[in-house]
């Protein structure tokens, strides 16, 4: 009986897919034809190959590659198999090449495959997954992975840090640190960098030459390296009120550079105080110099000797600003500045206002200059204030002040002749007579005392410093009369006497 084609067919295939033993079943795998092996059951069973890849391209650096260069050669080898391997390919489930699936060209042992580097994204680091698959002539089909660890990302650098000193609060609302000091005055700087593919290789500072003196180090070497650089930045060379700027550069093993600017406010210079200025207006009490009579305020330009009266000045910081009332002396004594309204407008690029400043100064008690022909003195005034982080700034001025008319006036016009009053020298004192009244002057022009009298006109000096003020006699025609008032400094009330 002859067997049809599909039963001739069907043992065509059976035959190929087990050679039996005696028993008609298989007892090992070479019982078996190629590609086949023997089952526990005695069955021959189709067998995939058996797969394993290998990148033969060197690593540009630290097991990375680099995008750029030529493609990278992946050697795919079938360790063991069935049927004989026809074909393999590469594919790549996520890339950025235009094709993510790579046919392999046959070689002894196995396959090569070809794989650009432009299968990573332009500035990426992540690791690409693939898969190889490899199909033999019966369809059977062998699997191996492997990772693709191509390198196209710069550093990463964050946000720079200061770890010490600390900072200072300003006006502004800043933190700022002083400058323009010694070479230890520097500013410790923590700057992280990472990087996700080969690891770096160099962390460097740069310090922008504006911002320093002329001759300093722009480049100082980091600290340490340790997830990042710390550096010291110079702020002693900083004689400016500004943010003291930096680049900050990171490279990795295979050249990618990253850089950051960052910058720290330092201030190197010190307040702006004006010179110190007299209000003569506001002198007090106002109402000193009497009507009709003369006095040692003169206009706008002196004072009595023991008035009272305001010294204003304004202070200006445009770095970390005036947080705290300036020192004044006025004639070596201190006073105390309080600031006062208005605040000037903005007149500093970070929102600094200028502050105005006023004290009431007693220049009684001031210390003064000799006098000079025209009887005036001088009451040295002297300022000194100093910015947030320490830088302090001075300024001077000058008070005058009159000796020779006083506050308080004789009580009339003076007649006859004075008396000179015994005294230590330079502290003697000087009674004139008026209409009414005994008056002592003493040796600065202020009044000693005064007695009223009936009558006043000459003076003459008698025992123990009574003064005899004697009057001016009425007409004679029909006999002649007088008053004679001994006064006696320090009595209540002086004597008087009628003269025959």
């Amino acid at each position: 009986m002859r067997l049809g084609r599909a039963a001739a067919a069907l043992w065509l295939v059976a035959a190929a897919a087990c050679k039996p033993s005696t028993e008609g079943m298989c007892a090992q795998d070479a019982d078996c034809p190629t590609g086949s092996a023997c089952s526990q059951g005695g069955v021959c069973i189709a067998r995939p190959p058996e797969v394993s890849v290998e990148v033969r391209t060197s690593p540009d650096a630290a097991g990375w590659f680099s995008r750029t260069g030529a493609d990278l050669d992946v050697a795919v080898q079938v360790t063991r198999g069935g049927a004989d391997a026809i074909g393999a390919q590469l594919a790549i489930p996520a890339c950025a090449a235009a094709t993510c699936t790579f046919v392999g060209v046959p070689v002894s042992g196995g396959f090569e495959i070809a794989v650009p580097r432009q299968v990573q994204a332009q500035g990426s680091a992540a690791p690409l997954q693939y898969q190889v698959t490899v199909v033999d002539r019966a369809g059977n089909q062998g699997l191996a992975t492997g990772t693709l660890r191509i390198d196209d990302a710069a550093p990463q650098i964050g946000a720079s840090g200061v770890i010490s000193p600390a900072g200072i609060a300003g006006e502004d609302g800043q933190s700022w640190y002083a400058g323009s000091g010694n070479v230890s005055n520097t500013i410790e700087l923590s700057v992280p960098v990472t990087d996700p593919g080969t690891g770096i290789a160099s962390i460097a500072l740069h310090v922008n030459a504006e911002d320093v003196k002329s001759g300093t180090p722009l480049d100082p070497a980091p600290l340490a390296v340790d997830g990042g650089a710390r550096f010291q930045l110079p702020a002693y060379a900083v004689n400016k009120q500004l943010p003291l700027r930096f680049t900050i550069t990171a490279t990795d093993a295979l050249g990618h550079v990253a850089r950051a600017d960052g910058s720290v406010p330092v201030d190197g210079v010190p307040p702006v105080v004006t010179e110190l200025e007299v209000v003569y207006a506001s002198a007090a009490p106002a109402d000193a110099c009497a009507s009709g009579l003369s006095c040692g305020r003169q206009g706008s330009t002196r004072l009595l000797r023991d008035d009272a009266a305001d010294v204003t000045f304004d202070v200006t910081d445009c770095g970390a600003g005036v947080v705290s009332p300036p020192a004044l002396t006025a004639g070596g004594q201190a006073v105390q500045a309080v600031e006062v309204p208005p605040a000037s407008a903005s007149t500093c690029a970070n929102g600094n206002r200028t502050h105005h400043f006023k004290a009431r100064v007693d220049f009684g008690a001031a210390t003064i200059s000799a006098p000079d022909a025209a009887g005036t003195v001088t009451a040295q005034l002297a300022a000194s204030a100093a910015d947030a982080t320490g830088n302090a700034a001075s300024a001077a001025g000058s008070a005058s002040l009159s000796l020779w008319r006083w506050k308080r006036q004789l009580p009339g016009p003076a007649t006859g002749a004075p008396v000179l009053l015994a005294g230590p020298t330079g502290a003697r004192s000087v009674a004139i007579g008026t209409a009414n009244a005994v008056t002592a002057l003493a040796s600065d022009g202020s009044q000693a005392w005064t007695q009223a009298v009936s009558t006043g006109a000459d003076l003459a000096l008698g025992p123990g410093g009574t003064i005899y003020a004697v009057s001016t006699r009425s007409s004679c025609a029909n006999g002649c009369s007088g008053t004679l008032s001994l006064v006696t400094p320090g009595a209540s009330a002086p004597v008087v006497c009628t003269l025959p």
